[in-house]
């Protein structure tokens, strides 16, 4: 199967069976909080596995329960996409438009080699995970090009690109390998502290442009 052209159809092709199911995407609402929490309980860990449970956990509770799910939702700043299959949420994405720590990131996308910013917005994609049974389904693709087409029309009247970027766990080579994919490259490094563990995070970026 063209996993891609299938995505793009509204289709995942699952990795349990090699069935293809359809699927939808949609903006997250408060009936999806206590869903999103599990799945965050869910992902989050492979995102960091070097770090130990305790603070995996410790994190998880400061950072991904419903009641912060439900923050999100309702601001004016922020997006929460999720893609649904089989009546389940098998991946979910934030996207924040005011972003606290944008004006740290903002020096390293300056001295970047690529047009990052010329005054124009900066959003920040602060998750985007997919449960594991559905990794190779081809719901991310479908994912990244629903974030693209839902900035750009939200943008379209009062700018002429968004910059996106994350940050992703030095040790995630697979997150690493997929933000690639969508067009994101590496402009610098921080520091993130899980619960009581440093951890090194690469910072990837990319343009939007209104097409």
């Amino acid at each position: 199967h063209d996993r891609k052209v299938l995505a793009r159809s509204m289709f995942l092709v699952s990795d349990m069976n090699d069935r293809v199911y359809s699927y939808e995407i949609n903006v997250a609402t408060l009936n999806d909080v206590e869903a999103l929490e599990s799945i965050a309980f869910r992902t989050f860990p492979d995102a960091c596995p070097h770090v130990s449970e305790k603070d995996q956990l410790a994190f998880m509770r400061d950072n991904l329960t419903s009641k912060h799910f439900a923050h999100y939702i309702q601001s004016d700043t922020a997006d929460v996409f999720v893609a649904r299959c089989l009546g389940e949420i098998v991946a979910y994405v934030l996207v924040d438009y005011n972003n606290k720590q944008n004006d740290d990131i903002l020096p390293m996308l300056r001295h970047n080699e690529h047009r990052y910013v010329d005054g124009g917005p900066v959003a920040y994609l602060s998750k985007f995970y997919v449960d594991r049974p559905w990794r190779s389904s081809g719901v991310a693709y479908g994912l990244w090009c629903f974030i693209k087409t839902h900035i750009q029309e939200k943008i379209a009247s009062r700018h002429s690109h968004v910059t996106m970027w994350l940050s992703t766990n030095a040790a995630n080579k697979r997150a690493q390998k997929a933000y690639k994919k969508m067009g994101f490259s590496k402009v610098g490094t921080r520091h993130f502290m899980v619960g009581d563990t440093d951890n090194l995070d690469y910072i990837y970026a990319t343009v939007i442009d209104v097409e």
